[in-house]
């Protein structure tokens, strides 16, 4: 296993990397005033720990590992959301079109059962990420713009170009 840059350097001292610990743990407002002040050492003691043993490197690795990490479960914890508002939603679905096939003049309405589908559909649709419409862009990023309609003098389907042409 490769040694992380934050573990104990082989030519580093118990109480060397004892105060890297210290800094390395006060995250972004960590500060070599603050160490001493925590640790009762001198601040010479400290900017010759740090310049020898490499904290600002080292600090820079640990805090990037960790931010990728907090990246890596946000998107599992992500992924798992998802995952569980689609089912709740096929479940809204499922429960929404047994009432329509069962459908009781006396029960739910055919208006509040599909409105119901409506919304496990919408909810299931929204969980998994699904857009609500799609966009398609001409090269130069503005908008695709397609206009159909009829055109007596071409006895076809007009392009929109304003041309005359069909294509």
């Amino acid at each position: 296993m490769t040694a992380k840059p934050w573990n104990m350097r082989p030519d580093e001292t118990a109480k060397a990397y004892q105060a890297f610990e210290v800094y390395r743990d006060m995250g972004p407002g960590r500060s070599l005033e603050r160490v001493g002040q925590a640790l009762a050492k001198t601040r010479q003691a400290l900017d010759g720990w740090s310049t020898r043993f490499e904290w600002g490197e080292r600090v820079r690795a640990f805090d990037e590992a960790a931010a990728a990490k907090a990246s890596e479960r946000a998107l599992e914890d992500a992924a798992t959301v998802r995952s569980r508002q689609a089912q709740h939603a096929k479940a809204i679905q499922l429960r929404a079109m047994q009432k329509i096939a069962a459908m009781d003049p006396g029960d739910m309405s055919m208006a509040e059962a599909t409105r119901a589908w409506q919304v496990g559909a919408e909810a299931e649709r929204r969980a998994l990420g699904i857009p609500e419409k799609v966009e398609v862009t001409c090269d130069d990023g503005g908008p695709l713009r397609i206009v159909f309609g009829y055109d007596d003098t071409a006895d076809g389907i007009d392009d929109g170009a304003g041309d005359g042409s069909n294509g």
